[in-house]
C-alpha cells in the first residue's frame, strides 16, 4: 500500500490508520510519527515498524527536512516524542480511529482503497472497539469519539452513525463540517451567492450559502459566520447547524470573508456587515423574512458579528442600520475587550489579527461601542471551557463583563455557560437532540420572533 498526499498536505496512508493500534509496540519504538511520501515502501507491520525507515525516497527526506511532519488541522497532527506512557498509546488509538473515519483527501493523484475495502476496513475497526461484542459502542469504549459519532444523541453509536460519519468526513472537498447530499436532500440549497465585489482572487471570499426550507415563504433568518482566527475557515463548515435549522423552518446563510493578513480585521467586519445587508436586501427571493434576523458566529466570527452589532459605522457604511437584527449569538469568543485581552500575554493569533495598536483595540473592542439608545439588538453570549481540558476562567469572565456592558445600556444580554465542552465543541454540538445551547438558542429565536426589531431604545 503506497501513501497519497498532494501538494502542502500530508494525510494519513490507509495503511497507517489500519496498523496503529494499541496493540502495535512498534508505534512505542518510533520518536516521531513520519508519513510515507509516495512511493516509499510500507514496512512488515504496516508503516511504523522497523522497516519504516529502510528505503526512504529522496522526496520523503526533502520533506522531513522541511520538517513536514504532522500538524495539527483535520487528519494532520503535530506529535511530540513517543513514549511507553499509556497516554500516548491510547492518544494514538484515538486519531487512528478518527483517521479512519474520516478517510483518504481526494486531491492530485489519490490512491484510494475500493469502496468495499473501506467498507470491510470500517467494519473490523468497529468491531475492535466494540469490546462487549453488542453491536454497538458505549462511551466507555470511544469516550473520546463518543460525542461526535452518536449523531442521534440516543447514548449508543451504531455501524450506520459510523458509515454515516465517514461519508461525511469523506466528501472530497477538504472541508471539515460540510453537509452531505443525505442532510441536503430536502433543503433549498443555493451555494457561492456573491453578495459583493472584490479585486481579483479575494473575489471568490465574498460569497455566501443559502440553505431553505423547501416549503414555504417569510422564514425566519439566521447569518452565519464562520471562525478561524481572522486567518482561516470556510462557510461550509457549518456542522449540524444544517439540517438543523432548515428543518425548523429557518433560512440557513453562512457566510464567507476576506481573511487576514491579506486584509484588516475591520475589513473583515465590513465584509460581514455587507453580506447582511445583502442578505436584508435579497432573502426574500429565497424564501426569508428581512424583518427577522439574527446572527450567530463562533470564534472569531463571534467577535466580528458582536463588533457589527454595537459598531454601527459598519451597517451605516454598507446602507443599513441596527435595526434592522432581531438578535445576536456568540459563540465563544475572548475579543469582546480587546483592551483588556491584549494588556494580558495574548496569544499569537490575537497579536497577528490585532497588532500592537491601542487605538486598534479600542476601534476594535465590541465593548467599546456599547450604548444606550443605538438599537443594539439582544445578544445571547454563549461561551466554553476554552482549549484546554479544565475551564478558563478569562472565557467566563469575558462573557459576563460584555453582558454587563449591555445591560447597563438597556440591552437584553443572556448568558449560557457551556464550559462543560470545549472552544470546537460549543459550534460543532449546536443542534444536538438534547444540547443544552440548541436549546438556549432556540428560545432566545423563539422568544424574539414577535418582537420589535430593536429595544425599542
Amino acid at each position: 500500500m503506497r501513501a497519497s498526499f498532494s501538494e502542502g498536505h500530508l494525510p494519513l496512508c490507509s495503511s497507517c490508520v489500519l496498523c496503529a493500534a494499541t496493540s502495535c509496540r512498534s508505534v512505542r519504538r518510533c520518536n516521531k510519527l513520519f508519513l510515507l511520501s509516495r512511493g516509499a515502501p510500507v514496512g512488515k507491520d504496516g508503516g511504523f515498524g522497523e522497516n519504516r525507515c529502510s528505503r526512504r525516497t529522496e522526496v520523503h527526506k526533502q520533506r522531513v527536512s522541511r520538517k513536514t511532519t504532522m500538524k495539527g488541522t483535520g487528519n494532520v497532527t503535530r506529535f511530540r516524542s513517543f513514549s511507553s506512557d499509556r497516554r500516548w498509546v491510547y492518544l494514538t488509538a484515538t486519531l487512528v480511529f478518527a483517521a479512519g473515519l474520516a478517510g483518504w483527501q481526494r486531491r492530485g493523484e489519490s490512491a484510494e482503497p475500493s469502496s468495499r475495502g473501506r467498507e470491510q476496513r470500517l467494519q473490523e475497526r468497529f468491531q475492535q472497539f466494540d469490546k462487549n461484542r453488542d453491536g454497538v459502542l458505549q462511551r466507555e469504549e470511544i469516550p473520546r469519539l463518543f460525542d461526535r459519532l452518536d449523531a442521534n444523541g440516543d447514548g449508543q453509536v451504531t455501524m450506520e452513525e459510523v458509515r454515516a460519519r465517514f461519508r461525511r468526513a469523506e466528501r472530497g472537498s477538504g472541508r471539515r463540517g460540510a453537509p452531505s447530499a443525505e442532510e441536503l436532500a430536502n433543503i433549498k440549497t443555493t451555494l457561492d451567492v456573491p453578495y459583493a465585489e472584490g479585486a481579483g482572487r479575494s473575489d471568490r471570499l465574498l460569497r455566501l450559502d443559502i440553505y431553505a426550507p423547501k416549503q414555504g415563504a417569510g422564514h425566519p433568518v439566521v447569518i452565519y459566520v464562520h471562525g478561524g482566527g481572522w486567518r482561516v475557515g470556510d462557510k461550509r463548515a457549518v456542522h449540524r447547524k444544517v439540517p438543523f435549522f432548515p428543518d425548523r423552518g429557518y433560512v440557513f446563510v453562512s457566510v464567507n470573508y476576506r481573511l487576514v493578513p491579506q486584509v484588516d480585521v475591520a475589513t473583515e467586519a465590513q465584509d460581514v456587515a455587507n453580506a447582511i445587508a445583502w442578505v436584508h436586501d435579497h432573502i426574500p427571493q429565497y424564501g426569508g423574512d428581512p424583518t427577522r434576523l439574527f446572527l450567530m458566529g463562533h470564534s472569531a466570527g463571534a467577535h466580528l458579528i458582536a463588533l457589527v452589532a454595537t459598531n454601527d459605522e459598519f451597517l451605516k457604511k454598507a446602507g443599513k442600520n441596527l435595526a434592522i437584527l432581531r438578535g445576536v449569538i456568540p459563540l465563544d469568543t475572548q475579543a469582546y475587550d480587546l483592551v483588556a485581552l491584549m494588556s494580558n500575554r495574548p496569544a499569537r493569533v490575537y497579536r497577528t489579527a490585532f497588532g500592537d495598536d491601542r487605538n486598534t483595540w479600542e476601534r476594535l473592542s465590541p465593548i467599546h461601542h456599547v450604548r444606550a439608545g443605538k438599537r443594539i439588538p439582544p445578544f445571547l453570549i454563549c461561551f466554553s471551557r476554552g482549549l484546554g481540558r479544565t475551564a478558563n476562567p478569562r472565557r467566563k469572565a469575558s462573557a459576563e463583563k460584555f453582558a454587563r456592558a449591555l445591560k447597563a445600556a438597556g440591552v437584553q444580554a443572556d448568558i449560557v455557560d457551556a464550559s462543560d465542552r470545549n472552544h470546537g465543541e460549543i459550534n460543532q454540538w449546536l443542534g444536538r437532540p438534547d444540547d443544552k445551547v440548541t436549546s438556549a438558542v432556540m428560545a432566545f429565536l423563539e422568544s424574539l420572533q414577535e418582537k420589535p426589531s430593536a429595544n425599542g431604545q
